[in-house]
């Protein structure tokens, strides 16, 4: 009889824990489906045309600038066989070096290009793929103006040490990316050059501007300028871009129009930048109010422009390292837009704060 009881209560003892089991499964189940329902919401609220634009092979169809393998990624030292101006481009036909640049370079039709740069911790591949995704954002928003990719060694450790090189190589690329916007100029005369930077990106423009400022024929023909700048999450100091920083005197120097799309939710910013550099992001807050503003400088608060989804490249995997992808704002890269999921990656979910950025160009 004991055994008996023992036996019953023993099964009721295993189905409550069954019970339990079941319910903390439904309940997982239930909120996951609800976080894929919300940002399924999202994406539609934002009213945004899923259009399927080109394939993954037009990753490689875009004419691209690069200085992949001229700096050592383990010390951030340049490799000596390139100097500091060298650069590569090449397109879907072949490679070309700057110095065939004149002869090889057709100016585009539409009188403007826009270069996009990215930040760090992203290789060839990944550098690519944004090419492409800023691409089908703008013309989501009905503009096709060339868009050529910067792509430079930014792939370092996910380290301390790494970042510390990333913001080091950075720097430097930023006379090559000159030495570029001088040739296609030289070149072009009579089109416009747009500039948009993501993250770390911004650092390269920093030194991209100081380059162009400090050249001669920039500071004698106005005509050279750079017709707008675009900053998303900017991963650099507040306080470096006020006017009276050699970055500052840039901007008014060479610059028609510099915007700088902030967002406050940004968690790359927020935590992992505010953590290591123990100051804010110019990205994350906006320059610092005490600090003198350049002219022609603008921001705008873009975290409701970008949907709580951690996938924005449409790799099935999480973007920036992102575990606490929530809220509007949170993904650090989804700036440029997001992607489907596979087999829909050729389908834009969302064009994240591409729109603002048109909608100044058309300004």
């Amino acid at each position: 009889m004991i055994f008996l009881l023992y036996l019953h209560n023993n099964s009721r003892e295993c189905s409550s824990r069954l019970v339990s089991i079941v319910f903390l499964l439904l309940l997982v189940a239930i909120i996951v489906v609800q976080l894929s329902f919300s940002q399924f919401v999202y994406v539609i609220g934002q009213n945004i045309t899923k259009t399927t634009i080109g394939s993954p092979s037009d990753y490689y169809n875009n004419f691209t600038i690069s200085t992949r393998g001229h700096f050592d990624r383990a010390t951030g030292e340049p490799i000596p066989e390139y100097n500091s101006t060298d650069y590569l481009y090449y397109d879907n036909i072949g490679h070309r070096t700057n110095d065939s640049l004149q002869n090889e370079f057709m100016c585009p039709s539409e009188k403007e290009i826009a270069i996009y740069i990215h930040g760090a911790w992203t290789d060839e591949i990944s550098a690519n793929e944004q090419v492409n995704r800023t691409s089908m954002s703008l013309q989501v928003n009905n503009n096709t103006i060339p868009l050529i990719g910067f792509s430079w060694d930014s792939n370092t450790p996910f380290s301390e040490e790494g970042w510390k090189n990333a913001k080091t190589i950075a720097a430097s690329n930023g006379p090559k990316l000159a030495q570029f916007i001088l040739d296609f100029k030289n070149k072009c005369e009579d089109s416009d050059i747009r500039l948009i930077a993501h993250s770390l990106g911004a650092s390269v423009v920093n030194s991209t501007l100081v380059s162009l400022s400090n050249n001669q024929g920039m500071n004698t023909n106005s005509d050279f300028n750079i017709t707008s700048v675009h900053l998303l999450g900017a991963a650099i100091d507040r306080g470096e871009i006020a006017a009276n920083t050699t970055f500052g005197k840039a901007i008014e120097q060479v610059v028609d129009n510099f915007y700088n799309l902030r967002n406050a939710e940004d968690n790359m910013l927020e935590y992992i930048y505010r953590n290591v550099e123990d100051k804010d992001a110019l990205g994350l807050l906006g320059i610092q109010h005490s600090l003198p503003i350049p002219g022609d400088y603008i921001e705008r608060q873009v975290d409701t422009e970008i949907p709580p989804i951690q996938d924005a490249d449409g790799n099935s995997k999480l973007d920036c390292f992102d575990y606490f992808v929530l809220l509007p704002g949170d993904n650090h890269c989804g700036y440029i837009g997001f992607r489907g999921l596979p087999p829909f990656e050729n389908i834009l979910r969302s064009d994240g704060s591409m729109d603002v950025v048109v909608q100044d160009w058309q300004k």
